[in-house]
């Protein structure tokens, strides 16, 4: 899951998935996946104590934004980022408990709200003249 995410983030964050809000999203969940996957110590010695968890925890939060951010756009009606939402959130809960899918979707919503409000700012997708595409 998270390879996948942070090879696709990457992938948007060089403009080679182009959408709306391509590159912020695959910035978002790119990073993410840096600070979820390896655990690396230069990450994990800087998060303090319990630093492993915490990593997890973060880029699990900054994937679901970034999906969030997706969802904002006309890429919403992909069973890909659904999906991908989906195995993040059961990770947190099969890690965490049910309390966790809670957190992780107010960064998902969180995503979703900034998605919007670039869009509204740059006149793309739900922001551009006329409404929705």
């Amino acid at each position: 899951l998270v390879c996948f995410l942070g090879v696709v983030g990457a992938m948007k964050a060089a403009g080679l998935l182009r959408h709306d809000l391509s590159r912020v999203a695959g910035f978002v969940e790119g990073v993410g996946a840096i600070v979820f996957l390896p655990r690396w110590p230069a990450v994990v010695d800087r998060l303090g104590k319990g630093g492993a968890d915490r990593a997890f925890r973060i880029g699990c939060w900054l994937v679901l934004a970034g999906l969030g951010i997706i969802v904002s756009t006309s890429k919403r009606k992909s069973p890909v980022c659904w999906s991908q939402a989906l195995f993040t959130m059961e990770l947190l809960r099969s890690r965490y408990g049910a309390s966790a899918v809670g957190v992780g979707s107010c960064f998902y919503m969180a995503g979703t709200c900034v998605g919007l409000i670039l869009q509204v700012h740059y006149g793309i997708g739900v922001g551009a003249q006329g409404g929705a595409p």
